[in-house]
């Protein structure tokens, strides 16, 4: 876009709805499985259930995987057994636009005016408002001041993007585990390493939340 290499690809994201469940309480949270990448949570009377794909390819397929849902489905029976008894509400399919580390993009490229405020990988509902706190702040003041997002800059990115293209998927994941969000940032012209960690940044833009 506008000449400049954004390292953002869309993934396709599926998730389907149950019919109303009794045995689900109103307070019931919202669960992750993070071994398997399975979530679910009260919606209506019901459960919403989704599960990334490990398989899934890069495109703008928005139809739903019916193959991959009888997998989820699967899953979702091993973790809450009831959801044997429930029937599909509804379901549907939507794009992730992923960055390689699942971290945003921030800030200015070298097209004058042209500035970067994506790549959520799916959090962009939930980091909506500071993000365009925090864009405000750059248009206006040239800099972010609600909180110090200068380690997701466009050339962090594209440094993490050229050590990781080659790896498979679980080396990938081992390295940019140890270097998300960008310790490589500004590698080029500084040869250092940061030390944020990715549960640093997220507590750290939750807190900025209240700013916005």
């Amino acid at each position: 876009m506008a000449g400049v290499h954004i390292p953002v690809i869309p993934l396709r994201r599926q998730m389907f709805t149950t019919n109303p469940l009794k045995e689900v309480p109103e307070d019931f949270p919202f669960v992750i499985d993070f071994s398997k990448s399975l979530y679910f949570h009260r919606e209506g009377e019901g459960l919403l259930i989704g599960m990334s794909n490990q398989n899934e390819k890069p495109g703008f397929d928005q139809n739903v995987d019916e193959d991959f849902e009888l997998v989820n489905l699967e899953a979702a029976i091993e973790r809450i057994p009831l959801i044997e008894r429930a029937s599909r509400a509804s379901h549907w399919a939507g794009l992730y636009e992923v960055t390689p580390d699942a971290h945003p993009i921030y800030g200015a490229t070298d097209v004058k005016g042209f500035l970067l405020c994506t790549g959520f990988s799916g959090h962009g509902f939930m980091h909506g408002p500071i993000s365009g706190k925090l864009m405000s702040e750059l248009i206006l003041d040239g800099k972010f001041s609600s909180v110090d997002v200068s380690m997701l800059d466009l050339s962090a990115i594209v440094a993490l993007e050229t050590i990781v293209k080659d790896l498979d998927r679980a080396d990938r994941a081992l390295i940019i585990s140890q270097l998300a969000p960008r310790m490589i940032t500004k590698l080029e012209t500084s040869g250092l390493h940061g030390s944020r960690q990715p549960i640093a940044f997220s507590a750290t833009l939750a807190e900025a939340f209240e700013l916005a």
